[in-house]
């Protein structure tokens, strides 16, 4: 009799174990996963955030350097254009003007027009004027209309920069 009843109170105690861990297995397992969507809605907030404040340093360290590029380029033109190389300040003065209009300060473009008018207007010839577009790879015409379609203000510029290159003698 003793051995009947200890086998089913056994019986009995591994139907309870068993339901209790089923119980306790079902329950962490839900809580596992109720934390791995919390935290999955957490981290795409998070990642969100950070792709957002990333994007914008990423477009402040562009406008940055382009500033940079054209202040650099600028101060190089006017090097040279003091000392009367003004082919190379030509260049230097292009490219300062499409770093410019690049930045967050295309303003500045208008300045630099005035000073590649300048340059165009102390070069002798207009072969030494196409030799100094060649020999830096630049297409005049694209720098041009790309500077009109971008800046509407600057066209009367534009138009007196084209005046004094008809102006200049083949």
């Amino acid at each position: 009799m003793p051995i009947i009843i200890q086998y089913f109170q056994r019986d009995n105690l591994k139907k309870v174990t068993d339901f209790l861990s089923k119980e306790v297995k079902d329950v962490f397992e839900l809580k596992i996963k109720n934390l791995q969507e919390s935290n999955k809605v957490q981290f795409d907030i998070l990642s969100s955030k950070i792709d957002n404040e990333l994007s914008i340093i990423r477009e402040k360290y562009s406008a940055q350097s382009n500033e940079i590029e054209a202040s650099l380029f600028y101060l190089q033109g006017k090097q040279s254009f003091s000392s009367s190389r003004f082919n190379v300040a030509l260049k230097d003065y292009i490219k300062s003007a499409e770093f410019w209009a690049k930045s967050s300060r295309p303003d500045r473009v208008d300045v630099l027009l005035t000073n590649i008018r300048l340059c165009v207007n102390n070069l002798k010839t207009y072969s030494v004027f196409e030799k100094a577009l060649a020999e830096f790879k630049i297409d005049w015409e694209t720098f041009l209309n790309t500077m009109e379609k971008e800046q509407n203000f600057t066209k009367e510029k534009i138009d007196s920069i084209r005046i004094a290159v008809s102006r200049l003698t083949k």
